[in-house]
């Protein structure tokens, strides 16, 4: 009882939102709004992502050069580590979907396109990330991957991750040109699967596959615009309060934080002289 008390003492004299609520007209439907008046369990969110990890080591060789060509190659390298679920949480009761923006008490930060570019390498100038949502998806699979998905791995536009891996799992070393450029566009779209992840974590869409028909103009999007444009649709639906789950490229994300706030970035290990010593950031 003496700690409800103190909670809404505290409340008499400590704001729970903006003090002008003109430009942040949001937060009476905010998660931080919800936290505060306590009309939800308090927990960390649960922060999905694609089962598929990509390892360095599962690249075939003959599709690296399409993968540098690309832009998608620095997005590989990044590597996997697991996502710090509460966090992303902390983050997320502070954004704020009016401005786009982290609110702090120091002020506000956000996470650029030019972020997005330095931590990933995808191109961040050109043209737009789209396409059509209506087409004879088996057809453009057979086309542009050489083979049709059975029903039970294509649903709509949506095909699974699991058969895409385990159907490009081996690349012989023999294959002609296109065989290796049929596997590189698997690759990349597994890629844009993790980037462009939603909550199933388990399925990429394939409004994407004709945007590699040509790998030699692929670069010519602004992947890291519109990996940074899904990041923020998915910031911004998670600040509802009754929204549990969330996807997208949050481990982008989490690299952006450490690097920007210092004080929750992890700590660097080395091993100079044969030992192993803690260093910060």
């Amino acid at each position: 009882m003496e700690k409800r008390r103190n909670r809404r003492d505290r409340r008499n004299y400590i704001l729970s939102g903006p003090n002008d609520l003109s430009l942040l007209y949001a937060q009476a439907d905010h998660r931080s709004e919800a936290i505060w008046q306590q009309n939800m369990e308090v927990g960390a969110i649960a922060c999905r992502r694609m089962g598929t990890i990509l390892h360095l080591d599962d690249i075939p060789n003959q599709i690296i050069p399409y993968l540098r060509q690309t832009g998608f190659y620095g997005i590989i390298r990044l590597g996997f580590f697991a996502l710090d679920w509460h966090l992303i949480s902390a983050l997320v009761e502070r954004w704020r979907p009016e401005t786009h923006t982290f609110m702090f008490s120091e002020g506000e930060m956000t996470i650029t396109v030019q972020d997005v570019g330095l931590i990933t390498g995808l191109p961040v100038n050109g043209a737009a990330v789209t396409g059509r949502s209506c087409h004879h998806w088996s057809s453009v699979c057979e086309a542009l991957l050489g083979v049709v998905p059975p029903n039970s791995a294509i649903r709509g536009c949506y095909l699974k991750m699991v058969w895409l891996a385990e159907e490009f799992s081996q690349l012989p070393d023999d294959s002609d040109e296109e065989v290796v450029q049929r596997f590189a566009r698997a690759y990349i779209m597994r890629v844009i699967g993790s980037i462009f992840s939603d909550t199933s974590a388990s399925r990429v869409n394939l409004i994407f596959l004709p945007l590699l028909a040509d790998l030699e103009k692929v670069g010519n999007y602004s992947w890291g615009g519109a990996c940074l444009a899904w990041l923020y649709r998915q910031l911004c639906k998670t600040t509802n309060p009754e929204v549990m789950q969330m996807a997208g490229s949050l481990f982008i994300l989490q690299i952006w934080t450490w690097d920007c706030i210092t004080a929750v970035s992890p700590t660097l290990w080395s091993n100079d002289n044969g030992g192993r010593h803690p260093r910060t950031r």
